[in-house]
């Protein structure tokens, strides 16, 4: 049988660890924003072996479009007839969900675990005759 386990992790504190950043001012980290009331959810899932290594790679995949300020809301582009100079983000617990057991590889079934990553986001665009 397949042992499972999930956990809510800081994401400001995975970008610390994970890039060495220690603050970011354009993204906020809102421990009460819940997956429901986020205007996104940025969500990525792989299967591997069990090597950290894939595990980082994802944590860069959810991650690195808010640090370089290039995720947005979909249904809520920014204005085209405005000038966007900077996107805020408010961001909640990173959730991860890994599943230990067999999974499917490329070349085959083989002991190891699949994961999912969801990190909910309400972007904010600021324009330069806003005076932020």
């Amino acid at each position: 049988m397949a042992k499972f386990r999930k956990e809510r992790l800081n994401p400001l504190e995975v970008m610390n660890l994970q890039y060495g950043i220690t603050r970011i001012p354009h993204v906020v980290f809102d421990p009460s924003l819940k997956r429901g009331d986020a205007q996104y959810c940025i969500a990525r899932q792989q299967s591997h072996d069990g090597t950290q290594m894939f595990t980082c790679w994802m944590f860069d995949e959810v991650l690195i479009n808010l640090i370089n300020a290039k995720s947005c809301y979909a249904k809520d582009m920014p204005d085209k007839n405005r000038k966007l100079i900077w996107i805020k983000y408010r961001i909640g617990y990173l959730s991860l969900a890994t599943v230990y057991g067999r999974v499917k590889l490329k070349g085959g079934t083989y002991p190891g675990q699949s994961e999912r990553m969801r990190l909910p986001v309400i972007c904010e665009y600021v324009y330069e005759d806003e005076g932020n």
